[in-house]
């Protein structure tokens, strides 16, 4: 009876042990295989890729990334494929950090973690993806060519010194929406942006278009004199200058001269303040104030005399040509 008892002991002890074995080696294949994919608390690019394969994944990536982006131009919805302005995941870089992610742990550490259910600690791989900033400038140039609605300019009223106003118009803000629109390329959750739409005032009128209307006044007064007129944008460089005489366009080369008048007030102060430094005392300072404020004439001559006593005039002249005005001069007093 106990050899009968012990064999009983042995095959129950012997059936746990294959048992044991049997359990070892099926969690053992278990695991084989969930190591064989990603990690469970893994994302990419925000995107949950847990316990998938890395072909999974891949598609994953891409059936969020590739799909068209939604830009709205206030109402009007337009679909932008990402492919058109050169957007391109790097998943080489992307699938190889998960990888390393996957294979971090070593095979009998994250058995051991496997047989008491632990997960692993959570991991983000960053979007690595690229795209061209000029094609999709060019992009938004094509949508703003097809739904902006430009200003219109101002326009001289014929025979008189006015304009008609121009109308104000709304235009795509190309530098800001490049900025937008590569954000959402590059957002896993956020497909769709409302373009950025500015007002735009009416454009001012140019230079070419103020000449045609001092032309046009010239012409309906009907004056047959001389007119030499000559404007400087002080803040572009643009110039205009044009000259008539009994109303035929008139060839300023070379220029035609002509009196300073009270102009020539400025270049006597320029001159003056090259030669004397401030604080003025009291009555140069009286001088220069009612030369400028008043146009007086004895102010003029008072500071030149402070000048040069002699050559006033020709110290003056110096100044202006110095300063490169060579056909501006002030002849004496």
């Amino acid at each position: 009876m106990r050899r009968n008892g012990f064999n009983i002991q042995r095959w129950i002890s012997f059936a746990f042990l294959i048992s044991a074995v049997a359990l070892f080696f099926f969690e053992l294949l278990a695991y084989s295989r969930d190591r064989a994919l990603l990690p469970d608390q893994l994302t990419i690019a925000g995107i949950s890729v847990g316990k998938t394969s890395q072909s999974e994944a891949r598609e994953r990536l891409l059936q969020t990334f590739s799909p068209p982006i939604e830009l709205y131009y206030e109402e009007q919805l337009i679909l932008l494929n990402p492919a058109n302005v050169g957007f391109r995941l790097d998943m080489d870089v992307m699938l190889a950090a998960a990888e390393l992610e996957r294979t971090e742990k070593s095979f009998w550490g994250g058995f051991w973690d496997f047989l008491w259910n632990r997960s692993g600690a959570a991991a983000s791989i960053p979007l690595k993806a690229e795209y061209s900033s000029i094609q999709l400038e060019n992009a938004l140039n094509d949508i703003a060519v097809r739904y902006d609605t430009p200003p219109t300019a101002s326009e001289p009223i014929p025979g008189t010194p006015n304009f008609n106003p121009g109308i104000a118009g709304r235009v795509l803000d190309i530098r800001r929406g490049v900025d937008l629109v590569g954000a959402v390329l590059q957002s896993a959750s956020r497909r769709s942006v409302n373009l950025p739409i500015v007002s735009e005032g009416p454009a001012k009128p140019t230079l070419d278009t103020l000449e045609i209307l001092f032309k046009q006044v010239v012409e309906v007064a009907d004056f047959n004199g001389l007119v030499v007129l000559y404007l400087s944008d002080l803040r572009t460089g643009e110039n205009l200058q044009f000259g008539t005489l009994n109303g035929q366009d008139l060839s300023l080369e070379p220029d035609i001269a002509f009196s300073g008048a009270s102009i020539n007030k400025i270049s006597i102060l320029t001159a003056f303040f090259r030669y004397f430094d401030e604080p003025l005392a009291a009555e140069p300072a009286r001088w220069v104030e009612e030369m400028i404020t008043e146009s007086g004439n004895d102010p003029s001559d008072w500071l030149m005399e402070q000048i040069d006593l002699a050559s006033g005039p020709l110290r003056v002249t110096e100044t202006l040509q110095d300063l490169g005005f060579e056909n501006t001069f002030v002849a004496g007093y």
